[in-house]
């Protein structure tokens, strides 16, 4: 969830098997503007491979298409 903005902790549940994610408080726009910032130093430093670019532009536009969506 951190993907999308959303500070949260694992929690872990053994009985069952799994665990989920509880989100501490709503979307912090600084997260998410810091994914995007690591993202656009993954572009720059991805100069050379056209293909690595492709893939985190993809990655960068699915962000952004389902960041804002509740």
């Amino acid at each position: 969830m951190w993907f999308f903005g959303y500070p949260t902790i694992p929690v872990f549940d053994f009985a069952h098997g799994g665990g989920m994610a509880v989100a501490i408080t709503g979307q912090q726009i600084p997260i998410l503007l810091a994914v995007w910032a690591g993202l656009a130093y993954l572009f720059y430093l991805a100069k050379e491979y056209i293909s690595a670019r492709i893939i985190i532009v993809a990655i960068f536009l699915f962000n952004i298409t389902f960041a804002f969506n509740e």
